[in-house]
């Protein structure tokens, strides 16, 4: 059973260094939307996705957003632990599902645009509600609310249960 869930955490995060690492189809062109339809899309949304810069937040959308989306942050949903990695406007979602996509801003809200290879939607659109330090709270469409915690400098914290995480 252990070595179970050690190859599938080693296959989950592989395909999470995948996607971070840039193994997806980004056009790269910087649309200018387009995926702010509300239903389901087919295809690679080109949303124009920054990150925010120093400090300079324009303090749109719903209040609290201010924070950095970069890094590793971590949940329990249903009995069940997710990994949410950012790096620029990449993101991965890892746990019962592998999903790849990207965080773009949107009419000055700061969205989550992701596609699961098993063809899941429960996390696939979801709009970040608030996010600080160390808490980032994201509303999915359909599927409810998560609150995650930040991991430090890319670590899990303390008691957070790791069955089906990668552990490197």
């Amino acid at each position: 059973m252990l070595r179970r869930v050690r190859i599938g955490a080693t296959a989950a995060g592989v395909a999470a260094a995948l996607v971070i690492t840039g193994c997806s189809s980004d056009s790269g062109d910087g649309g200018s939307g387009g995926a702010s339809g509300g239903g389901k899309s087919k295809g690679t949304p080109e949303a124009s996705a920054t990150a925010p810069a120093g400090g300079s937040d324009s303090g749109g959308g719903s209040g609290g957003q201010s924070g950095s989306l970069e890094g590793s942050w971590v949940t329990k949903s249903q009995g069940k632990s997710i990994a949410l990695l950012i790096s620029g406007k990449k993101v991965a979602l890892v746990g019962e599902h592998v999903c790849s996509g990207i965080a773009g801003d949107e009419a000055g809200l700061r969205t989550l645009t992701l596609k699961c290879a098993d063809g899941n939607t429960e996390r696939n659109l979801g709009q970040v509600k608030s996010v600080d330090a160390t808490t980032l709270k994201v509303s999915w469409q359909g599927s409810g609310d998560d609150t995650f915690s930040r991991t430090d400098n890319g670590k899990l914290p303390s008691g957070f249960p790791t069955m089906g995480l990668p552990t490197s």
